[in-house]
This record gives structure tokens, sequence and C-alpha cells, in this order.
């Protein structure tokens, strides 16, 4: 059997990066309402690609979103036969747990906006609680936190460039909401903590000490599972594949081969 590997982004949603409908055609989720819709991209784009590719046997890996996508379609999808396991890079199952993980007192795991100077927190709270995401400060200090807890390295390679630039900002604020640091779009509501039990396939979990998703989140996530393991990146903020691209990368191969080794 060959390995299949389907990468789901935190911008790998419909029309972002080199996506589309059609050639030439803009997309907007006022066009296209399932563009905000989770079951959308979970229960028919990616069947659909599974089927496509006519693959039989196959690992899922998602990081940030792609992890709620990769998530839900386990949880929801109709055929699910070929699931052989699923990596979750940086996941999500509570939105709620998410943002409130970010104000944790600082601990040996890393830090977060709970670890910044009293006055920061106090102007990121203040901004947020006015909705002035698009404000210069609030643009100004998100600026320089993605260097802290999203893409440690410096400077950022073409690949996350390229992919920021691609970005459908209707779709992923519309999904997302307009701060990295909180969920207030349609994800804002996104829990699937409970249900988590119901997967049986083997999951790998993995993030980064620096990471928006918190030790604290993902070791909720582990207890959840019936057959999961945790893998902390010491060097990583959420992109951890760029951050700790060796290590995420040996990791992820030493489970893959012990999930194959196990099927045989």
């Amino acid at each position: 059997m060959t390995l299949t590997f389907l990468i789901s982004y935190n911008t790998a949603k419909l029309r972002c990066g080199q996506s589309t409908l059609r050639k030439g055609k803009s997309v907007s989720p006022s066009q296209y309402p399932h563009l905000l819709d989770p079951a959308y991209y979970s229960e028919e784009e990616l069947p659909t690609l599974i089927d496509h590719w006519k693959l039989d046997k196959y690992h899922i890996l998602g990081h940030s979103w792609g992890t709620m996508l990769s998530q839900l379609y386990a949880l929801n999808a109709k055929d699910i036969s070929g699931l052989q396991s699923l990596i979750l890079s940086g996941p999500i199952s509570n939105a709620k747990e998410y943002i409130n993980a970010q104000w944790e007192q600082q601990s040996e795991e890393g830090n977060n906006l709970g670890s910044l100077p009293p006055f920061v927190q106090g102007r990121i709270r203040a901004l947020e609680e006015e909705g002035a995401y698009n404000s210069a400060e609030y643009q100004a200090i998100e600026e320089v936190l993605t260097t802290f807890f999203t893409l440690r390295t410096a400077p950022a390679p073409e690949c996350f460039t390229s992919a920021v630039e691609g970005l459908n900002e209707e779709v992923y604020v519309g999904m997302q909401g307009p701060s990295e640091f909180t969920l207030s779009g349609v994800l804002g509501d996104f829990d699937i903590l409970d249900r988590l039990k119901e997967i049986e396939v083997p999951v790998l979990l993995t993030h980064g000490i620096y990471d928006t998703m918190r030790p604290s989140t993902v070791k909720t996530i582990e207890k959840k599972l019936k057959y999961a393991e945790r893998v902390l990146l010491p060097h990583s903020g959420h992109v951890s594949m760029i951050d700790d691209t060796e290590l995420m990368n040996d990791v992820v191969s030493d489970f893959l081969t012990r999930v194959e080794n196990k099927r045989k």
C-alpha cells in the first residue's frame, strides 16, 4: 500500500491559496454560503477528493483549521472505512477552551498572552472588547505576537508568505474571525470534545511549546480520545512544520510506521 497524506492548512479553505471555483471567477460567502459551513468541507469536499483519487487506505494530517476538518470528517463522513489514522498538528476541539487558554498564566510548557507585560495584556483585551481589530495599534501588536506564537522562524519562508498572500479574507474572517488569538467567526462555538471517544483510529497530536494551541487544551483532547499520543515540539510556535521541521518529520514518520506495521 502507498501511504497518502491529505494535508490541510489553516488557509486551506475554498478560494484560499491557489484554489477557486472556476478560473477567473471571484468567490464570496455572500454568493456561496456553504463556504462558511464546516460540514461542506468535511462531508462533501474532502470525501470527493478521496473518491477522485481512488484512495482505499489513507492517513490524514491536518494542521490548525485542518484539525477541525479532520475530526469532523472522522466523526461525520458517510464512509471512513479507508481511514487508517489522524495526525492533528496544533489541534482544536473546543473553541471556548482555545480562547480561554490564551490567557493562562506562564508555565514551564511555553508562554502565551498571559505571559506578556500587564500593560500589553490590558491593551489587547481593551482593543478586542472594542472590536478594534483593524486599528493600527492592534495590527502592530498582532504582527509582533505572530513572531512569538505563530511562526518563530525569521525571516518567514516563502512557503508561509505565499500562503498568507493567497488568503481569502472574507472566507477566513467569516470562519475564524479577524484575529489569530480568538475565535469569533462561525467556528466560535465549535465543540466536539465529548464526541472524540467515537474516533476509532490512532491519533497523533503535535503542538509547539509556544503554540497558540496551549498544552492544557491539547492534553484535554488527548484524554478524550481512545487511541492517542501527544508530542510537544520544543522550538515551535503554531507552525511547527516550519519551526521544528526535522523533528516534526521524524515524529510523523515514526507514528505512521508504527500504525502501518500493526496492520501487517
